[in-house]
C-alpha cells in the first residue's frame, strides 16, 4: 500500500480511518439524499452502514480485483464469491425498487405468466411467497419504466 493509504491505519486498535466531506446545493436530490441518510430515525441500519452497503455492493469486487496485486489473499474464487454478493445486493435493491415504484408493471408481469410452467423451472426467477410471485428486475422488461412516467 502506498504511504498516505498506511497513514490511514491505525494500529492501535486496528482500523482504517476514512473520510470525505461533500457539499452539495441545499435544494438537490442529493442534498435529499443525505439528509435522509443523516436521519436515522426508527432505521434498522445506521447511516454509516446504510453507505458502506451501498458502496460495498458497487464497488468493492472491483476495488478487490485492483488492489489483487497487493494482497494475495483475494482469489479468483474469492473474487467471485464478492461478485456473486454484490450482483445479489444490487438485484434485491432493483427488486425492492420495482415493487415500490412500478407495481403496475410487476402486475402486468403477473397477467402474462404461466405460473405453473415458471414455477416448476428450476431456472426460473420467480418465487412464490405468502401472497402472491415476486419478480426480480431481470423478469421484467424494463424499457417500459420510461412509458410509464
Amino acid at each position: 500500500m502506498t504511504q498516505s493509504r498506511n497513514n490511514r491505519f491505525d494500529s492501535r486498535n486496528n482500523r482504517f480511518d476514512y473520510r470525505i466531506r461533500i457539499q452539495v446545493p441545499t435544494d438537490s436530490t442529493d442534498a435529499v439524499l443525505f439528509e435522509y441518510l443523516r436521519e436515522e430515525q426508527n432505521r434498522v441500519y445506521s447511516h454509516k452502514e446504510m453507505v458502506l452497503s451501498a458502496l460495498r455492493a458497487y464497488w468493492l469486487p472491483i476495488a478487490c480485483e485492483h488492489y489483487r496485486q497487493l494482497r494475495t489473499d483475494f482469489t479468483d474464487r474469492e473474487l467471485k464469491r464478492l461478485a456473486r454478493n454484490a450482483i445479489f445486493h444490487l438485484r434485491e435493491r432493483a427488486d425492492m425498487l420495482l415493487h415500490h415504484f412500478y407495481p403496475e408493471l410487476l402486475a402486468g408481469a403477473l397477467n402474462g405468466l404461466n405460473s405453473e410452467a415458471k414455477l416448476s423451472d428450476p431456472n426460473s426467477t420467480a418465487y412464490l411467497t405468502e401472497d402472491n410471485l415476486l419478480y426480480h428486475a431481470d423478469d421484467i422488461d424494463l424499457s417500459q419504466l420510461d412509458q410509464l412516467d
